[in-house]
């Protein structure tokens, strides 16, 4: 096995007018564009106040999907990139029915 030379990036949950301390349990995901792959954020790299810091194989397409509870209400967020070292990517959450979100994730 040799080292894929990982990129470390890191991925921001935002949802409005909420900060996102310790007292929020946010859950992350990484789905692989052209794989059959998903990779929770935060198992290798980190998690601290909805930001994420993560190191993945380079010049791979993902979806980073993203989702907690704010007030006993589901938020959920989808975002893109093809990770480069040292880049941030901003992923907003929004209120939106669990079903529906369920579904967007199913689409990719």
């Amino acid at each position: 096995m040799t080292s894929p030379h990982f990129q470390t990036f890191t991925v921001v949950a935002k949802v409005a007018g909420t900060i996102l301390n310790s007292s929020y349990k946010v859950y992350g995901y990484t789905l692989y564009d052209d794989y059959k792959g998903v990779w929770p954020l935060g198992r290798i790299g980190s998690y601290a106040d909805g930001v994420f810091t993560e190191e993945h194989v380079p010049n791979i397409p993902v979806h980073f999907v993203i989702f907690t509870l704010v007030n006993g209400k589901f938020y959920g967020g989808i975002g893109s990139a093809t990770p480069a070292t040292d880049s941030s990517y901003t992923v907003p959450l929004t209120n939106v029915n669990p079903a529906t979100f369920k579904k967007q994730v199913d689409a990719l």
